[in-house]
């Protein structure tokens, strides 16, 4: 062992003999643990770890093995001196605390400091009294243990192990028989001596409760470590209470985190499938509700690739038969070489924000229906009003009648645009498919946005890579104004002196064409390009796009290329311009929703 450990667990097996043969309940455990640093030895009921437990503190002997603690293999060491150790320099929360039931709180916790400190000797007052501070439970000094729940009887048995002043403290079932708030209290209580003392400390669990405050975790399935979690696993969320649900497995698919809002969720018990394959337990479904293929589920992608992360959208069965749609985000999980052993996958329920989403949708087509024949009824009686006193008004009734007739037509456009958005979510939106000639329609959008350009002091160059464009299926007045969105939001957005490019190509290789509408405008955050697509989403003042601020112009946008097949992306470094790129099949059949 090197100095750097208080505890050094070396090949550490046990077997037990019956009549008929010998079976391994441990086998070949090997961890370290440095001052101050904080172990979850993790698994389901039958594993093996209270029995580990036993053995890391010397109430049981390995059958081979050493537990190296102070310089000092205690699997090796005679009674006495074995005493001495337990006495010294190990500290010891058994799931069964054992209290002389006529002793306060107090005199529990003295008794403890006096066999540490040997017999006959003084015990200061303040070193009991520092360790009934610790755990809170000051207040309780002059009570019988007894007489306490079992939340309080738990903190008197961890301060009667932090009076010795431990090097290491064993805690067998940390959290088992505490409530929520308990257990959260609890493990504060070890994280914080922990921190302050350097005391190192090593705790079990059938749940991960403790996952909270571990620096490492290692998973124990059949009395053998399954898998070592790095610490950043707990730092990037594998705690049960963060506010998404969260799994985590091993590099064979099995289940080695199962957190409490995952439990909420999907109505599984942490301890019923821990050391399962993950899809054994789960059921997927596509958002079209087709199965998920094994070799396509993210976990699996993400430990034979080298992405850094993935996300898909996917229903879920409950454990009682309920699916729910979830967005799923899955990150790879790295062993302490490096190497990846696994996935960490968070969930978050999204049906409910769908429904919510629905309402908006609904309230919005109502409202637009509503007022549709109004603004006709009122654009109409401007026309005529206007037409009937041609030349009879002065300049400044024009401008005011004109402002009035120009907000009218706006609203319209926004009234027909939800009323398209409630048609194309119904899948009530039927496209009118030709073969469309894509350089004639770029060109007829270069004559008709030169002139606003102009006007605009920006500098409109389109531009097309490559001779031979075969004819791109679609519906000619969708794909125009996914053009015109486009272009003319990047002329809007570019300050005068500025410039806006647009480059389209075709691409044999991927039977596609691409065209893509470049600004050197203000650029996009990261938050704006992450909502972007989003209905209703308002980027920020200076930046917002079309529909009177309401988010509708690119979502219509991305919409209509979803129903032609293609896929439209945004690019942007803020003070850097953007750069809107889509793509088109040219030979795939284009269907209506």
């Amino acid at each position: 062992m090197t100095s750097e450990y208080v505890l050094d667990v070396q090949s550490v097996s046990r077997k037990v003999t019956t009549p008929q043969s010998g079976a391994w309940v441990l086998e070949d455990i090997n961890f370290t643990v440095s001052p101050g640093e904080i172990i979850l030895i993790s698994g389901k009921a039958d594993s093996g770890k209270s029995l580990l437990m036993r053995i890391m503190t010397g109430l049981e002997r390995p059958t081979r093995g050493n537990i190296i603690i102070a310089s000092k293999d205690i699997a090796r060491l005679t009674p006495d001196a074995l005493l001495g150790i337990r006495a010294t320099t190990i500290g010891d929360v058994s799931r069964d605390l054992r209290f002389l039931s006529w002793l306060t709180v107090r005199d529990t916790v003295a008794l403890a400091a006096s066999i540490a400190c040997g017999q006959g000797k003084k015990i200061p007052p303040d070193m009991i009294d520092a360790a009934l501070a610790i755990c809170g439970i000051t207040a309780y000094a002059g009570r019988l243990t007894s007489d306490l729940t079992y939340s309080i009887q738990k903190r008197v048995a961890l301060s009667r192990a932090l009076v010795r002043a431990p090097l290491i403290i064993f805690i067998d079932a940390v959290t088992e028989g505490l409530n929520d708030d308990e257990s959260k209290a609890f493990l504060e209580i070890i994280h914080t001596f922990a921190a302050k003392s350097e005391t190192a400390v090593v705790m079990t669990s059938a749940y991960n409760t403790a996952e909270s405050i571990a620096d490492s975790v290692y998973y124990l399935d059949q009395g053998v470590v399954q898998q070592k979690l790095r610490s950043s696993a707990v730092e990037e969320g594998s705690s049960r209470d963060i506010d998404c649900g969260l799994y985590v497995v091993d590099e064979q698919g099995r289940l080695i985190t199962f957190n409490r809002k995952a439990e909420t969720l999907l109505g599984f018990r942490e301890p019923d499938v821990l050391g399962q394959v993950f899809d054994r337990v789960l059921s997927f479904q596509t958002k079209t509700r087709e199965p998920v293929a094994h070799e396509t589920l993210p976990e699996v992608m993400i430990q034979s690739g080298e992405e850094t992360a993935l996300e898909s959208t996917s229903y879920i069965e409950s454990v009682h038969g309920h699916w729910r749609l979830f967005a799923l985000h899955v990150e790879p999980r790295f062993g302490a070489e490096g190497r990846r052993c696994g996935a960490v996958t968070t969930l978050k329920y999204i049906g409910e924000e769908q429904e919510i989403d629905r309402m908006k949708s609904d309230f919005a087509a109502i409202a637009a229906h509503e007022l549709r024949t109004p603004l006709t009824t009122i654009n109409g009686s401007l026309e005529m009003y206007l037409a009937m006193r041609e030349g009879t008004l002065s300049a400044e009734d024009m401008m005011l009648l004109g402002g009035m007739k120009s907000n009218v037509v706006r609203l319209q456009k926004l009234v027909e645009n939800l009323i398209r958005i409630s048609r194309l979510e119904q899948g009530n939106f039927v496209l009118r498919t030709t073969e469309l000639d894509w350089p004639v329609l770029m060109k007829a959008s270069n004559t008709e946005y030169a002139p606003i350009a102009q006007k605009n002091n920006v500098a409109l160059v389109f531009e097309i890579n490559g001779a031979a464009f075969p004819k791109v299926q679609g519906d000619e007045a969708a794909l125009r104004e996914v053009v015109d969105n486009l272009v003319r939001n990047a002329i809007e957005h570019t300050p005068p002196g500025g410039s806006v490019k647009v480059v389209y190509s075709y691409d044999p290789a991927k039977e596609r064409v691409e065209t893509s509408i470049q600004n050197s405008g203000k650029g996009l955050s990261k938050e704006e390009l992450q909502h972007l697509f989003t209905k209703f989403y308002r980027a920020s003042k200076e930046r917002t796009f079309t529909d009177m601020h309401l988010g509708l112009g690119l979502y219509i946008t991305r919409a209509l290329v979803d129903f032609h097949h293609g896929e439209i992306v945004a690019k942007s470094e803020e003070g850097q311009g953007a750069t809107f790129s889509f793509w088109l099949p040219v030979h795939q059949p284009v269907t209506g929703a």
